[in-house]
């Protein structure tokens, strides 16, 4: 049997594709391009394998034959003995639908969440994506941009990209900025999705383990060690010191109104904020949607306070998106002021039961006071 008509048997069966390291880089061109033709009889997924292959083989616009071989360098010490598996996955659920590709049963950060993706065609929490999608579908266009902090493997950068708007993508990880670059590659979005692979920061003494950010506070870098191996699933869990040019502050990089910004980096979501003291201060961010930590083995609760308060000193409406969905109950927003806010964060508190577990988290979504909501 051919190279080529394994390959495409593989596909055909198992719908994903399999780069295991005896694969020359060559073979795994192959098995994309295959893959392209095989995936036309999966009821699950729809290609134009002439466009697909087009907009994958073309060397002006992608070198996957560079691509194929740092993803085995990189990746391929991490992969079990099946080998690297990248999920093709259409996200037909989409307003406007696009391919997303994903690493699958690879043991990288929130593997839970790409295998969501490849399972469902979906992203792993619908209330964060149905917000997002309504405000791009509404909004989006060439001039407006979209800020994707944390983007794992770009589920919201594709998003905005799909709905028209420009993205920038921000994600320290490599391993994963190489599917968000295989992914803008398919859909023809390298134009207008910007990947940053850096952490964002305030400061530049950062120290990361691919899945928590720090600054040089050894006790918290001690205590989140267990949480980064049960959450993340990774292989080497041990802090290592960042370069600056690893670093990067929002106020940077942005200087220009921004539609949607999203930040979900497991507990370092104030550091992004304080990157990006200018850009809400000077300009106007629409939409933000952001995860808070506000217990991993100790209580930051007290930074993420801050945030809540300088957000509704702006004229923020706030929504606790697990008490209250947005989009069904716009009217039921935090309260405002200091005192209440912290009155709220408290009883929050209340429900993180410290002994049963060692980080809690919730999803706050902020509307800006010019933009309107529901959209």
């Amino acid at each position: 049997m051919s190279l080529v008509t394994a390959a495409q048997k593989m596909c055909a069966t198992r719908k994903y594709i399999a780069a295991a390291k005896i694969f020359t880089v060559v073979s795994a061109l192959l098995v994309v391009r295959e893959y392209a033709r095989a995936a036309q009889s999966d009821r699950r997924v729809r290609v134009d394998s002439q466009t697909f292959t087009n907009q994958v083989t073309d060397s002006r616009r992608f070198d996957l034959s560079t691509w194929a071989r740092e993803l085995l360098r990189d990746v391929g010490p991490k992969a079990n003995s099946d080998g690297i598996r990248v999920g093709l996955r259409y996200m037909q659920a989409e307003d406007k639908p696009f391919w997303m590709t994903v690493p699958y049963k690879i043991p990288l950060a929130a593997h839970d969440i790409n295998e969501h993706v490849w399972d469902a065609g979906s992203f792993y929490v619908d209330t964060e994506a149905e917000c997002a999608r309504k405000i791009m579908s509404t909004f989006c266009n060439p001039a407006v941009l979209v800020l994707d902090v944390g983007a794992n493997s770009g589920y919201f950068s594709l998003l905005a990209a799909a709905s028209g708007c420009r993205a920038f993508a921000f994600e320290p990880v490599k391993d994963h900025v190489y599917f968000i670059e295989l992914s803008a590659a398919l859909n023809g979005f390298r134009d207008r999705l910007q990947v940053f692979n850096k952490i964002v920061s305030n400061t530049k003494n950062v120290i990361f383990n691919g899945w928590n950010a720090a600054s040089s506070d050894m006790s918290f870098v001690a205590n989140a060690e267990e949480h980064n191996k049960e959450k993340a699933g990774l292989a080497q869990s041990s802090m290592k010191q960042a370069s600056a040019d690893d670093a990067v502050a929002i106020d940077e990089v942005v200087k220009e109104d921004v539609l949607y910004m999203k930040v979900d980096v497991e507990g370092f979501e104030p550091s992004v904020f304080a990157s990006a003291q200018n850009l809400i201060k000077d300009y106007t961010v629409r939409y933000i949607l952001f995860e808070m930590t506000y217990y991993l083995y100790k209580w930051t609760d007290a930074d993420y306070l801050m945030i809540l308060e300088s957000l509704d000193g702006y004229g923020y409406r706030l929504y606790h998106i697990e008490a209250n969905h947005p989009i069904k109950n716009p009217q039921q927003t935090l309260p405002r002021g200091g005192s209440r806010l912290k009155a709220w964060f408290d009883k929050l508190k209340a429900t993180c039961d410290t002994h049963a577990t060692h980080f809690c988290q919730a999803n706050i979504f902020a509307v800006h006071a010019q933009a309107t909501w529901p959209v």
